[in-house]
């Protein structure tokens, strides 16, 4: 730990306190060499206290910042849910609200200088190239190759409806904003209750995200929307579930998440991570629609798996490869062409993949390094526990066939006289 400041007094705690909210009077900023800016516990904290509360007036939501931007588009109103917030934490950077264009309100300038700079993030869109080397042959290479373009597109989408400060939002900048808003965004049931996949809205809860990830400790999300009297306005708190001791960092956690969804969205693993999985994809042939109108009945169409630490398949993944080898007349072309493989590269390139000298420009940072390093490792964890328990399926196969009186012609002949 370097350096510290009471959270309670600093500009961002004045912010909530002067609508409501606050943080905890006992803890302080501290700038950690491991995690940044987080916050910690001057003194012991007990179960039951509350850290931090976030009045729900200073929420950022989809429609306070279409409301703030009127005046700063063609039609606020054709603005999705993330280029309002993102749109908005980038006029915050570009204007001051004495400068700001007529219609436009900047009501959170005080929260959005407390966001950490684009120099400090760690999410694979900020790798240089000889980082992303790192990630070759891996599904988080991919992944970060399809959100650049996402995002590049909304931008350039974006440039073409502003009115005004369109030569300061640079791409730079809309990167910084949609970084923020993908790490730290919560479910805007939080405010209304509203737990539909179609209602759920990305909401910003400043102070309430100042608060670091640590998977496994015990705190609630206290939130008035579930009151008795469901009173608005309201307040979001995080309430311990139990004793922080003095000195300890307070964290929140966003439960159990895979470090590949850490990495492309907050920009940090969690060692051993207990919720790592690996992604499969089936290959199905292009020659079969029928195939596919038959998964599709059976509720099978969906071709994406996950694959736990346990290296459990899941059953639909051999329901599916069990309708592909069906049909004898086609069983030798399909035994070729449908193959589960991960997302982006086949299961040998993950497991044989060796850390080459990059060909791309950059340099390496130790932390990106070994963030990459424990990713690829728990891959590679999943997958040896999938290839063991495919064995131990197969092994179980066998045997009961061979109980059953069939007969196989093995060429390794390791069965043969058990029958």
């Amino acid at each position: 730990m370097t350096t510290s400041s009471r959270c309670s007094t600093s500009q961002l705690g004045l912010f909530l306190e002067s609508a409501g909210g606050g943080f905890h009077p006992n803890l302080c900023f501290v700038d950690d060499p491991h995690f940044g800016l987080s916050v910690h516990a001057e003194t012991a904290l007990p179960a039951g206290e509350a850290a931090v509360s976030c009045p729900f007036s200073l929420a950022i939501t989809p429609s306070t910042a279409r409301r703030c931007l009127a005046g700063a588009c063609l039609d606020a109103s054709s603005l999705t849910n993330r280029e309002a917030m993102i749109s908005y934490l980038c006029f915050h950077k570009i204007f001051s609200p004495s400068t700001a264009p007529q219609g436009v309100e900047l009501l959170h300038g005080v929260y959005v200088d407390s966001l950490p700079a684009a120099e400090t993030l760690r999410t694979p869109l900020y790798y240089s190239d000889a980082e992303m080397d790192l990630l070759m042959a891996s599904n988080l290479h991919g992944a970060t190759t399809d959100r650049q373009k996402q995002w590049k597109d909304e931008w350039e989408s974006l440039l073409t409806r502003l009115t005004h400060g369109v030569d300061a939002f640079t791409w730079e900048l809309y990167l910084w904003a949609s970084t923020m808003l993908s790490s730290r965004a919560f479910p805007s049931s939080l405010i209304d209750g509203d737990t539909s996949d179609e209602a759920l809205t990305p909401i910003l809860f400043p102070g309430i995200d100042a608060l670091n990830h640590q998977y496994g400790k015990q705190l609630s999300w206290n939130t008035d929307v579930h009151s008795p009297t469901g009173e608005i306005p309201g307040k979001m708190s995080v309430v311990l579930d139990e004793e922080v001791a003095a000195g300890e960092q307070v964290f929140n956690t966003y439960g159990a998440k895979p470090n590949e969804e850490l990495l492309l969205g907050y920009g940090f693993t969690t060692p051993s991570n207990a919720g790592d999985v690996v992604a499969l994809k089936l290959s199905l042939p292009p020659y079969s629609p029928s195939l596919s109108s038959t998964l599709s009945k059976l509720g099978l169409s969906n071709l994406r798996h996950f694959v736990p630490r346990s290296g459990v398949l899941p059953p639909e993944l051999f329901a599916q490869m069990r309708l592909l080898v069906a049909d004898k007349d086609e069983r030798d072309e399909l035994d070729a062409k449908a193959n589960a493989i991960p997302e982006g590269g086949s299961r040998g390139d993950l497991l044989d993949f060796r850390p080459t000298p990059s060909s791309g420009s950059g340099r390496v940072r130790p932390e990106v390094r070994a963030m990459v390093q424990e990713y690829r490792q728990g891959q590679v964890d999943v997958l040896e526990k999938a290839l063991e328990y495919r064995d131990q399926l197969q092994e179980q196969t066998i045997q009961k066939a061979l109980e059953a009186g069939v007969n196989f012609d093995f060429e390794d002949e390791e069965y043969e006289g058990e029958a």
